[in-house]
């Protein structure tokens, strides 16, 4: 979890962007972490259903992150 939210906030060095504020600009002050919360809950509907921080994560990754990510997080291997 602390990876995937650094990754959030930081970006990754020669392929991903900071988007925090980004992120922020879109979704307040706990979208970072709405947004981590939700790429720990892809692929897990125990994890997703009723999860409050996951929803409003998935809004703000629809927004942002899909287009390198894809939908389900697998992301696009020609990047």
């Amino acid at each position: 979890p602390e990876q995937v939210l650094q990754t959030v906030l930081d970006g990754r060095e020669g392929v991903m962007p900071e988007w925090s504020k980004v992120l922020t600009g879109m979704g307040g002050e706990n979208a970072v972490d709405y947004v981590a919360s939700y790429v720990m809950a892809l692929g897990d509907e125990k994890a997703m259903k009723g999860n409050y921080m996951a929803a409003q994560g998935k809004k703000l990754y629809e927004g942002v992150c899909v287009a390198c990510h894809a939908a389900d997080g697998t992301g696009n291997l020609a990047m």
